[in-house]
């Protein structure tokens, strides 16, 4: 799955968030014509599925069309979105989009009453039309709370959710966890996925984690339970409205100038490979040298979170839920 940011524009300010400094190096949205060539060279290289994200993808004026031509192209489309469009809106994508991953915050993300109930009206109109879809949360120092994520699942009988702990923005500008801290949250996730299992609700970690963050024990038991757990990071592809792609958002400055230039999906994700190979196992824990794990199927921790940051946003001490 490649991943395209059509717009960095948000109606929301997620304090977690690690995209949004990217609104002022990208501030017009993706075009037609720009669009258009990159579905040309998705159908040439061979793109199964494509994920529409921002930013929030929804604020697209264009959005409609652009879902509607990649699946009529037989590409699989995800939608990435915080659940806030209009219901004409929402009813126009139902029939195109195979996933609606759906970003579910904390009561107190939501800047009014009526933005909160919108949310909540956009499930109960997916949950009606039979549109599948998956729960998201990004796990920040100061919101481990995870009980209503669980009530809102249950409430639309939902049964998936992804998650993922916040990464640093490329200006570290967000609130996110350090590498030297990703410890501190487990006792937290392990809570959640336990819970989420008790409920027949399928989880997957977004990106990887740091084995030795658990104990073998542990680590056992996430393996067995979620839809997709691993060590070590693989390039995100995350392709901007200028057709410029990053390994990952985090990871902004490991970029290519045009994806329409690589042949193929392979390609690309093995120069973005290739492009980390010698800083992936670099700035990692003393304790790394002596794990069994280290360089075979764990690198350590987050790439991001291990490189040299400007001012750090990051709290010393997050509270566990």
């Amino acid at each position: 799955m490649i991943n395209i940011f059509i717009t960095y524009r948000c109606n929301l300010s997620c304090p977690y968030c690690f995209a949004r400094d990217l609104q002022k190096d990208f501030p017009q949205d993706m075009s037609g014509e720009t669009f258009r060539l990159l579905l040309n060279w998705m159908r040439r290289a061979g793109v199964n599925t494509a994920a529409f994200i921002g930013g929030e993808p929804t604020l697209h004026p264009g959005l409609v069309q652009m879902v509607q031509e990649t699946a009529a192209s037989g590409i699989a489309v995800t939608l990435f979105t915080n659940g806030l469009s209009p219901a004409e809106l929402t009813e126009q994508l139902i029939p195109h989009i195979d996933n609606f991953v759906i970003n579910c915050n904390s009561r107190s993300i939501y800047p009014s009453e009526s933005t909160f109930e919108r949310f909540h009206d956009n499930l109960r109109l997916l949950q009606a039309k039979g549109a599948r879809v998956t729960l998201s949360k990004n796990f920040a120092p100061d919101d481990l709370d995870h009980d209503y994520l669980l009530e809102t699942a249950q409430s639309y009988q939902i049964k998936a959710i992804r998650y993922d702990f916040s990464r640093p923005a490329s200006s570290a500008t967000n609130t996110f966890f350090p590498a030297e801290k990703t410890g501190t949250l487990m006792a937290s996730t392990l809570s959640f996925v336990r819970k989420c299992e008790e409920l027949d609700i399928k989880t997957g970690l977004d990106c990887c984690m740091k084995f030795c963050d658990v104990s073998p024990e542990e680590l056992s038991y996430l393996r067995k339970v979620s839809m997709k757990l691993t060590g070590i990071c693989h390039p995100s592809v995350d392709i901007h409205p200028d057709l410029s792609a990053s390994y990952c958002l985090p990871m902004r400055h490991i970029t290519v100038d045009d994806v329409t230039e690589f042949s193929g999906v392979d390609w690309l994700i093995y120069h973005f490979s290739n492009a980390v190979r010698e800083m992936r196992f670099k700035n990692t824990d003393q304790k790394c040298n002596t794990c069994p794990d280290f360089m075979r199927k764990c690198q350590g921790g987050c790439l991001a979170s291990r490189q040299p940051a400007p001012t750090s946003n990051c709290n010393s001490t997050p509270t566990i839920a």
